[in-house]
């Protein structure tokens, strides 16, 4: 395989990158419903050709962006979720990583909650992405309850309520390019969070 043929790969994931980047800056403080693919590859310096090497059609791009934002959560979600050493501590620990990925990819959120109402291609991606933590949080909830440290009480409808809290708070403070601060905002969840479930808010 020659150097150039090496080379093909890397290129083409650059530019993917870009236009995925390119869409996230616009986001921030633009509408989902006045991106186009032509105003996009402007963005990301690039023609119309391109990116439809790579996306579909723009509601493609934004269930990739989606999905990255859910990988980051999850992964950033990790202490509480797969460790079994003090739950209050490694709450805290998640939400902060929560927090610092929604800093960055708020206008996403806010861009997929705005449309989603009015595209069912966007509302259910949307959906799936809150089930998939209503789902985790639900069993860990569960998990703790069965340990006596979370007190009995519906555990799926609490997890409910605190994903729809962590959304509409990040979209709220991060959604465009005017951010909230990150510490205050990991702050107030974990308060929530730790006093709903743990009964602390410390």
């Amino acid at each position: 395989m020659t150097a150039q043929q090496l080379a093909q790969p890397r290129r083409g994931a650059l530019t993917r990158q870009a236009i995925l980047d390119a869409a996230v800056q616009f986001l921030r403080d633009e509408s989902f419903r006045d991106l186009s693919v032509a105003v996009l590859m402007a963005e990301a310096g690039s023609s119309r050709a391109t990116f439809y090497q790579y996306f579909e059609d723009i509601y493609a791009l934004m269930h990739t962006l989606l999905d990255d934002v859910r990988e980051a959560i999850l992964n950033a979600a990790d202490p509480w979720f797969q460790s079994d050493n003090d739950p209050c501590q490694l709450l805290r620990q998640t939400l902060q990583a929560m927090v610092d990925v929604g800093s960055e990819q708020g206008p996403i959120l806010r861009a997929v909650a705005e449309a989603a109402p009015f595209d069912p291609k966007l509302e259910k991606a949307w959906n799936s992405f809150l089930a998939h933590f209503d789902t985790a949080v639900t069993a860990r909830i569960e998990q703790h309850q069965e340990r006596g440290w979370i007190p009995a009480f519906p555990a799926h409808s609490v997890a409910v309520a605190l994903n729809r809290m962590d959304a509409a708070v990040l979209i709220k403070e991060f959604g465009t390019s005017q951010r909230g601060d990150p510490s205050r905002v990991a702050d107030s969840l974990c308060h929530i969070w730790l006093s709903t479930l743990y009964g602390t808010s410390s």
